[in-house]
C-alpha cells in the first residue's frame, strides 16, 4: 500500500473530518489530524493539537511531516492562514500531494474535492477544446439521489457550537490566529436574528417586488448574486471589498444598459446576519436616477430569479454555474473555475447589458458531466447524506486522492482508489479522448 499516511488540517465546522478519518481508516489509511484551537478539538478529540504560534507553525508542521511519513493532505480552505502558509512552505516544496475541500461548485447537495486547490487555486482545464473534443457518456440513473435535507440548520448549529467550544477553550490556544470572528454569543444571536427574524420578513416584504421581476420584467433584468463579504475568494478578483463590486456594477449598467431593463441584486444568505446593502443600494440607485430599476432581494427562489434572467453577473460565485444550467449568460469579474470562452461571456461589463452572447449547451454538459465525474462528491458537508459510509458521499469514480498498489502478476499493478472502492455508487462519466 502507497500514499497511506494522511494529514488532516482544519475542516468544515462540525464532525464531517472526524466522519472522513474514519472512512479513510476503514480504507486502510493511518490518519493525523491536527487541532489548532477547541473547537476543532470538540469535534476532533484524538486529533493533535498545535498550540504554538503562527510563527512557528513552517517549523512544527514540517517536523510532524517528516515523524509521521506524510504523503497526501486533506484540509477545507486552501487560502485560510495556516493552510496556505504550509501548502506553500512546506507541502509543495517537499511534493505532498495536497487535497482542498470547499462547497461544492454544482448546488445542492454537492462537495467539491480538488487536488492542488479549489476556486481561484484550481487545477481544472481552462481550455473549452478540452471538453468539446472529448467524448462523455453518462448513465440516466446517476446523480439521482434526493437533495440531503437539514444542511443550512445544522451548519447554523455547528458554527455557533464550534464558536463556543473555541472561546470556553481559549486559554488552551491561546496563541492561535482565526481567519474570521467567532465570538460564539455574538454569533450565536446574529444566526438566530437572521433565521426566526431577518428571513421572515424579507420573504413577505419583498413578495411584491419579486412578482413584478417575474411577471413584468421576465428577461429584462439582469441577475447579480453577491458573495459573503468575506469569502477569501473575492481575493482573487480586482475588487477589496463588495461594495467596490455593487457600485461597478451599478455605475456600468447606468450608463450602457437598455432603459427598458432592470438590475436585480440578490444577497447571500450566508451573509444574512453580517452585512445588509439597502441603504448603500438607496444612495447609488438616487445618484444615478435609477427609481423603479433598481431592486434588492434577499429570501426569494433563486432558480425562478436565474431563469428569468437576460444575464447573471458574478465575481466568482458558483451561482454562475447554476445560471449556465438555466441557459443565461453569465459576466465573470473575478476568477472562476468556469469562465472560458463559450461558456461565459469575455465582453467588457459595458458591452455586456446590450449583447450576453449565448451559452454553448454541448460545452457546458460536458463540463458538468467533468465536475461530477472529477471533483463532485454527492452529499453534504453538515448533513450525513446518501449511503453508509461515515461520511454518507458518494464520492466520484475518477477521484484520484490517494491509490493502493494491487499486485495482479508479476509485471502489472492493478491501481485502485481507496477513497472510492467498496462505494456502491455506479460510475458517473466515462470520458476518452475522441478521434
Amino acid at each position: 500500500m502507497t500514499n497511506k499516511n494522511i494529514l488532516l488540517l482544519q475542516g468544515p465546522m462540525g464532525p464531517f473530518f472526524k466522519r472522513f478519518a474514519q472512512e479513510l481508516e476503514q480504507k486502510g489509511a493511518n490518519v493525523v489530524k491536527v487541532n489548532f484551537n477547541a473547537g476543532d478539538w470538540f469535534f476532533f478529540p484524538k486529533g493533535q493539537s498545535y498550540k504554538g504560534t503562527y510563527h512557528d507553525w513552517v517549523e512544527y508542521i514540517d517536523r510532524l511531516v517528516i515523524d509521521k511519513k506524510i504523503n497526501q493532505v486533506f484540509l477545507f480552505g486552501d487560502e485560510r492562514l495556516y493552510h496556505k502558509l504550509a501548502i506553500n512552505k512546506v507541502f509543495k516544496p517537499n511534493n505532498i500531494a495536497v487535497h482542498v475541500f470547499e462547497e461544492g461548485y454544482l448546488r445542492p447537495s454537492f462537495v467539491t474535492l480538488e487536488k492542488g486547490g479549489v476556486n481561484g487555486n484550481s487545477n481544472i482545464p481552462k481550455e473549452p477544446s478540452f471538453y468539446l473534443n472529448t467524448v462523455f457518456s453518462s448513465e440516466s440513473s446517476t446523480f439521482d439521489q434526493p437533495v440531503v435535507k437539514g444542511q443550512f440548520l445544522k451548519s447554523m448549529l455547528f458554527s455557533v457550537t464550534y464558536g463556543l467550544a473555541k472561546a470556553v477553550g481559549f486559554f488552551a490556544y491561546r496563541k492561535y490566529q482565526h481567519h474570521r470572528c467567532l465570538s460564539p454569543i455574538k454569533q450565536g444571536v446574529r444566526w438566530l436574528w437572521g433565521w426566526l427574524v431577518q428571513k421572515p420578513f424579507y420573504h413577505f416584504t419583498e413578495r411584491d417586488s419579486y412578482q413584478k421581476i417575474k411577471k413584468t420584467l421576465n428577461k429584462k433584468y439582469f441577475f447579480v448574486p453577491l458573495q459573503v463579504h468575506n469569502d477569501f475568494q473575492i481575493s482573487h478578483s480586482p475588487y477589496k471589498d463588495v461594495k467596490e463590486f455593487i457600485e461597478e456594477i451599478i455605475t456600468s449598467f447606468a450608463l450602457h444598459a437598455p432603459k427598458d431593463t432592470a438590475l436585480v441584486f440578490k444577497h447571500h444568505p450566508m451573509d444574512r446576519p453580517y452585512r445588509n446593502y439597502k441603504t448603500f443600494l438607496l444612495r447609488l440607485e438616487k445618484e444615478h436616477q435609477l427609481e423603479g430599476r433598481l431592486f434588492y432581494l434577499h429570501d426569494q427562489h433563486l432558480p425562478s430569479l436565474l431563469h428569468n434572467a437576460s444575464g447573471t453577473i458574478v465575481i466568482n460565485s458558483t451561482v454562475g454555474l447554476s445560471s449556465l444550467y438555466h441557459g443565461v449568460p453569465v459576466l465573470v469579474k473575478g476568477t472562476a473555475v468556469y469562465d472560458m470562452p463559450g461558456l461565459t461571456s469575455q465582453r467588457p461589463l459595458d458591452d455586456f447589458w446590450k449583447d450576453q452572447g449565448v451559452v454553448d449547451a454541448k460545452l457546458y454538459r460536458n463540463y458538468r458531466l467533468y465536475l461530477l465525474h472529477n471533483n463532485q462528491g454527492q452529499g453534504s458537508f453538515y448533513q450525513k447524506g446518501h449511503n453508509d459510509s461515515p461520511t454518507g458521499i458518494y464520492w466520484p469514480s475518477n477521484i484520484n486522492m490517494f491509490r493502493t498498489n494491487n499486485r495482479v502478476t508479476e509485471d502489472e499493478d492493478e491501481t485502485t482508489s481507496l477513497l472510492t472502492q467498496s462505494l456502491t455508487k455506479p460510475s458517473v462519466v466515462q470520458a476518452a479522448s475522441s478521434d
